[in-house]
């Protein structure tokens, strides 16, 4: 037994974004601004190249190539009086989601793509709060929560307009 679920909710974070895709990518029934449906991929921290697709979330980064590449802030307690053997943890993964849109000449494209997979995310940690990681005798509970920390506007490049939202998956257990 180790003393933090930190590795268990991130394999399980990822898992569930994926959706049990084995491409790496998920594929949103909602279009783009070209009508092509939106395709994202999901990476477990920082991608090895430094290209990516216009649509992805990090699980364990915040996008920002300046950042402090700091994947979770991990907090832990003793659960109850002295002697308890029970520890309450708060794990906060640092996670992003970047939209670029490269047509126009305007950002709300870009965000509008950033609310689509927004949405999907959400729904995805709403629809199963414990990432499907169940009790166990050691495991009393786990919920999960999205939490938004900031929304950035990138200028305009190449590969056009750039939205990323940086934001936590907040999760509370007792082990």
């Amino acid at each position: 037994m180790v003393s933090t679920e930190y590795y268990n909710v991130v394999d399980a974070l990822v898992a569930l974004l994926l959706d049990g895709s084995d491409t790496g990518t998920v594929t949103l029934a909602e279009l783009d601004g070209d009508g092509n449906p939106i395709e994202y991929a999901v990476y477990d921290g920082v991608p090895v190249s430094e290209k990516y697709p216009l649509y992805a979330v990090f699980v364990g980064w915040d996008a920002s190539p300046d950042g402090e590449f700091q994947s979770a802030d991990i907090q832990q307690q003793w659960a109850g009086s002295l002697g308890a053997k029970r520890r309450d943890e708060t794990i906060d993964v640092v996670c992003a989601l970047v939209a670029g849109y490269g047509n126009g000449d305007r950002w709300k494209p870009a965000r509008d793509l950033g609310l689509a997979i927004q949405r999907d995310v959400e729904t995805k940690l709403r629809q199963n709060v414990s990432l499907g990681l169940e009790p166990t005798p050691t495991r009393q509970y786990l919920n999960a929560e999205f939490k938004p920390a900031g929304a950035f506007q990138e200028p305009y490049s190449e590969t056009g307009f750039w939205f990323r939202l940086s934001f936590t998956v907040s999760v509370q257990t007792r082990t």
